[in-house]
């Protein structure tokens, strides 16, 4: 079993090695021969160097999916002893570079702290990329512009890297908007300008990037951008109680509509059921509205009592006729058709 797992790893460093050379669409035959690796042997346990390569091949695969805090957190746990054992797909400033960058995109600060910089495993390979190192420790201390200069002075190197080219763009702008998020937390009231020269950006550039994250519901306390005082501000705590306490009524005043409503057709149904009234919703019942009679040959729809003989009683049902019988009734010629004199009145006011 050890020398299958052997072989299934074998086959993750050639396809990853063809990542780099030949085809970027074999992520999906590493995931598939990494996971048949580790359910196949205990040489996971038995050797961890063996380990800490399928970790990093797994790493990759989850960069590869945009699932850059899983892959932030498996980069960060390699183990310090892999270096260059594995530099044929990845090099020890590789790991420290992949596992910052997409740290800084994806994790908060605390984990940041705990995972990255006060790591035993990763604190090490920081030392091998100074200037993400000094940008990762200017991000903890919330000093903002100095972390995006030095990103900036890595750009050319992170668009040739063969695994971060396509999404360093992407990456770079998750690590803007969390420097912007985390710098207005503090405030109430901020300068747009004075937010453009901190960041480094044209001042038209910082408030549309304000409104997508206020569109997004992104930034915290609800705020709203003054253009003509080039201005962004929360809500007062004031004006948060009104909001809320609005919000609050209506949701009382809707659920007091629907409590109505409902208890209204209730009752309505209950004192149909009260009085024996049937609604039939068919052709005949049609035919009845456009003109027909409760006398009337059509015989069309009724609604009746269902008192004293049922709906298929006839007016024996409605009308208490002591001297017809059950021939008269259905003879349909006697006291059945005295029933046109009524019209379409009431049976209850008869």
């Amino acid at each position: 079993m050890i020398h299958l797992a052997q072989l299934f790893f074998l086959r993750v460093h050639v396809s990853l090695y063809s990542l780099v050379y030949i085809n970027p669409g074999f992520y999906n035959e590493v995931r598939i021969y990494i996971t048949k690796a580790e359910h196949t042997s205990d040489l996971l346990s038995n050797d961890s160097e063996f380990a800490s390569k399928l970790a990093a091949a797994s790493a990759l695969v989850s960069l590869s999916e945009s699932h850059y805090a899983d892959a932030a957190l498996k980069f960060a746990s390699l183990s310090s002893e892999l270096t260059n054992q594995f530099n044929s797909v990845l090099s020890a400033e590789d790991i420290a570079l992949y596992g910052g960058l997409l740290g800084l995109a994806s994790l908060d600060r605390q984990s940041l702290q705990s995972s990255l910089l006060d790591s035993t495993k990763f604190k090490g390979r920081l030392e091998l990329v100074p200037p993400l190192r000094d940008a990762l420790r200017h991000y903890v201390r919330a000093e903002y512009k100095p972390c995006l200069s030095l990103l900036s002075s890595l750009l050319p190197q992170l668009r040739l890297d063969i695994h971060l080219a396509s999404h360093i763009d992407t990456l770079m702008e998750m690590i803007r908007h969390r420097c912007i998020i985390q710098y207005f937390i503090p405030y109430n009231t901020a300068s747009i300008v004075t937010m453009a020269q901190t960041f480094g950006m044209e001042m038209e550039e910082m408030e549309a990037t304000l409104v997508k994250l206020i569109g997004e519901g992104r930034m915290p306390g609800r705020p709203r951008i003054d253009s003509l005082r080039k201005m962004v501000s929360t809500e007062s705590v004031r004006n948060t109680e009104r909001r809320k306490r609005r919000e609050m009524e209506g949701k009382v005043k809707k659920m007091g509509e629907t409590f109505v409503r409902e208890t209204e057709g209730m009752i309505l149904r209950m004192s149909c059921l009260d009085h024996g009234l049937v609604v039939q919703n068919d052709a005949k019942q049609r035919s009845f509205r456009s003109g027909g009679t409760w006398g009337g040959g059509g015989g069309g729809n009724r609604s009746q009592r269902s008192r004293g003989g049922g709906v298929g009683g006839g007016a024996q049902g409605m009308y208490e006729m002591d001297d017809s019988s059950d021939d008269d009734v259905a003879g349909g010629s006697g006291d059945m058709m005295d029933m046109e004199g009524y019209g379409c009145m009431n049976p209850e006011d008869v």
